[in-house]
């Protein structure tokens, strides 16, 4: 489960003041997270999940991330985006808080929990914004291994420009061909049978495709040795390996705390996938998980007191700082100089986006206390009281929710109450419009806006010739595709028997053999799922 104390070897010559900008982002992702689980615990927010422990590896993966490449994680990622300035500080507590402000919260808009991570690729008119000049990510969700259909067709995409170069500008220069997918995943979700079912097709099809295993030896509680062959997934995965005149997958282990060895891993993998659109996916062990897997639990209560104590030395920031120390010749008062400056802004953070949390229904807030005081003046009150009302004002975590739990009770109260029949009408009027404005917040932009929405797609009734004959509906579909590809460049097909005369699925897209078009097995129709996802 844990080795001994080991030496970092690695070299690797890079400039003083990046190194000390990669420790203090790792320092702040560490106190995000540290503040984080507090915040929960403190009861300001219900649940947490956080990426502690892997931030030296997710820093020296995102300096191989380039504008126009795609990432496709999960929940762990905060070090990653906070290094491309695709995660701010204040928006990390947003999301705990469950913020549904989208310029202070522009991930998940409330919709998601924490961690949930994303880039805004529409502009305010619906069209798609220029995305080779952006670092782009896709929406996170929350099922372990989910991610990895999507990340299939991410690198698809990136795949078929880059043979099919003509294609650049019917996708009006969103996708260049050069662009990677990037994956995250944790060690224990490998276990899922999507991880491997992408990871069987990405071999086959030699797509821009890399993906970090952070394995820090547990999933929640369970051991690695109880969940994966041969207790290692780079082991489990060597039938996939590439070898000379066949496809397949390239390997790569690392060391989570081995900083140097990280940026040399990433570095030389990436840049071969991207170049040669051979796969890679990268096993990095020896991380830990300092806080535990969220708030709901304490990793202490299954870790044994060795590994625990390896976990203390070994923690990816604890052999960074001594790395710098020993080897980049980093003076401590400048190390500790960027520790206090982090944990000064992570502080900061936190404070801004608990203001910004409860300043967005504070006109509301005082708009129903004025409701309340009329009513008071007119009648008395055994319940919903003024200062039952401002009991939840000074909750520990008020939430909308709890507003509007209190003025529905109230109106009931007060209901055939003669002295106060328009005080009521105004409370209703109130509750009216704090649900608007509610659903608002959770209703919208469910589907696809702009102008080529399927939204606006007006239906066409069928029209039948009297003297119309009689064909097999696959006769239909294949004309109808015919015409398709030949008005979309772009239209991308994925099944079975597209492409060729099919057995069960006879006629579809028999004729055509466009470079979009692409024929599956009969098994993978979750990966087919995942690409569709991707493309659109």
């Amino acid at each position: 489960m844990f080795q001994e104390k080991a030496e970092i070897k690695s070299t690797i010559h890079i400039l003083k003041e990046e190194v000390l900008n990669d420790y203090y982002i790792a320092c702040l992702s560490r106190h995000l997270s540290l503040l984080g689980r507090r915040e929960v615990h403190n009861g300001r927010a219900h649940f947490g999940i956080f990426g502690d422990g892997k931030e030296v590896a997710q820093i020296a993966y995102a300096k191989t991330f380039k504008k126009g490449d795609w990432r496709s994680g999960y929940y762990r990622d905060q070090t990653f985006m906070l290094y491309l300035g695709l995660l701010q500080p204040e928006e990390f507590f947003a999301m705990i808080y469950g913020d549904t402000d989208i310029e202070f919260n522009p991930s998940t808009v409330g919709r998601n929990f924490n961690n949930h991570f994303s880039t805004r690729n529409i502009d305010e008119n619906g069209e798609i914004k220029n995305l080779v000049e952006h670092y782009n990510s896709a929406s996170d969700i929350s099922s372990t291994a989910g991610q990895m259909p999507r990340l299939l067709g991410l690198a698809q995409a990136s795949k078929i420009v880059r043979n099919n170069p003509s294609l650049k500008k019917q996708l009006k220069n969103n996708v260049n061909g050069n662009e990677v997918a990037f994956g995250m995943i944790g060690d224990a979700s490998t276990s899922e049978g999507i991880f491997f079912e992408t990871i069987n097709a990405a071999g086959v099809m030699q797509v821009p495709m890399v993906v970090a295993v952070y394995d820090d030896g547990f999933g929640i509680s369970v051991p690695v040795e109880l969940q994966t062959t041969k207790s290692s997934i780079s082991e489990a995965l060597k039938g996939f390996q590439k070898e000379e005149n066949s496809n397949g997958i390239d390997i790569y282990t690392c060391k989570g705390w081995d900083y140097p060895d990280l940026l040399k891993t990433f570095a030389e993998g990436v840049s071969k996938c991207r170049k040669t659109h051979v796969p890679a996916v990268f096993h990095i062990t020896e991380l830990t998980q300092p806080l535990g897997h969220s708030t709901s639990g304490s990793h202490e209560r299954y870790k044994t007191k060795e590994r625990l104590e390896w976990e203390k030395e070994f923690d990816g920031i604890e052999q960074f700082k001594r790395w710098l120390l020993e080897k980049a010749k980093v003076d401590i008062e400048s190390l500790e100089k960027v520790e206090k400056k982090a944990e000064k802004l992570a502080k900061e953070a936190r404070d801004n986006a608990w203001q910004n949390y409860i300043n967005g229904f504070k006109n509301e807030q005082d708009d129903l206390r004025k409701i309340i005081i009329e009513i008071e003046n007119k009648i008395g009150l055994p319940t919903y009281t003024l200062s039952d009302f401002e009991k939840i004002t000074q909750k520990t975590f008020p939430t909308r929710r709890s507003y509007l739990s209190f003025a529905k009770g109230l109106s009931l109260k007060i209901h055939l109450k003669k002295e106060v029949e328009n005080d009521r009408e105004e409370l209703k009027e109130w509750i009216k419009l704090f649900e608007e404005k509610s659903a608002e917040f959770y209703n919208k932009q469910l589907y696809r806006n702009g102008v080529d929405s399927t939204l606006n797609v007006v239906g066409v009734p069928v029209e039948y010739e009297e003297n119309a004959h009689d064909v097999n509906g696959s006769e239909i579909i294949s004309k109808n595709f015919d015409v398709l590809f030949h008005k979309y460049p772009t239209l991308v097909t994925f099944g079975q028997d597209t492409g060729k005369l099919g057995d069960v699925n006879q006629g579809e897209c028999r004729k055509n053999t466009a470079p979009t078009v692409f024929r599956m097995p009969e098994s993978a129709k979750l990966r087919l799922l995942g690409r569709e996802l991707a493309w659109h």
